[in-house]
């Protein structure tokens, strides 16, 4: 099971928005939603279940436009290498 750094949970702590989410979060929530064919509901039950988190459906739609953004990134990386891959 993935854990949850004590860094991440300080994190949202105050405010629970997607932007707050630390790597492992978001990696988490990718990784439910993509590989495990979860939906946001099921996401959002996972977040509070296993890590005492809330989350509004919108701000987990938000970090996995956020995770699917940046491996998008790193795709095209790989395809088409360019000055702009250097800052990933």
């Amino acid at each position: 099971m993935l854990s949850v750094q004590q860094n991440d949970k300080d994190h949202v702590a105050g405010q629970r928005q997607s932007g707050q989410m630390g790597n492992n979060l978001l990696a988490y929530v990718a990784m439910q939603s993509g590989q495990f064919h979860q939906s946001i509901s099921k996401n959002q039950q996972q977040l509070e279940q296993n890590f005492g988190l809330s989350f509004s459906r919108g701000a987990i739609s938000e970090a996995q436009g956020r995770v699917i953004s940046e491996a998008t990134k790193i795709a095209e990386c790989g395809r088409y290498p360019h000055r702009h891959c250097l800052a990933l």
